[in-house]
């Protein structure tokens, strides 16, 4: 299978490594197919895949965690009332 897109960059953070690697992120649609080194790029490369590539620039995970410590946050500052007066 071979990627719609894929992402260069000598930065790309994984969350799974202790330093960011020199690599790329294949995709295919809205699914993330590989994540790997610069070395195993050619393997995702298909006819019709549209490259970007970052330099150095830094790619991270989406961070779509969308929670608040309202209350907690509110608590420590002093700040916030979340409780009728």
């Amino acid at each position: 299978m071979k990627a719609d897109l894929i992402l260069k960059s000598k930065t790309i953070f994984t969350a799974t490594a202790q330093r960011p690697i020199d690599g790329f992120i294949a995709i295919k649609g809205n699914k993330i197919l590989a994540v790997g080194t610069k070395d195993e790029f050619n393997d995702w490369r298909g006819k019709n895949t549209q490259i970007k590539d970052f330099g150095d620039q830094l790619i991270l995970p989406g961070f779509c965690d969308s929670h608040l410590h309202l209350f907690l946050g509110a608590l420590e500052n002093d700040t916030i009332n979340v409780v009728d007066s």
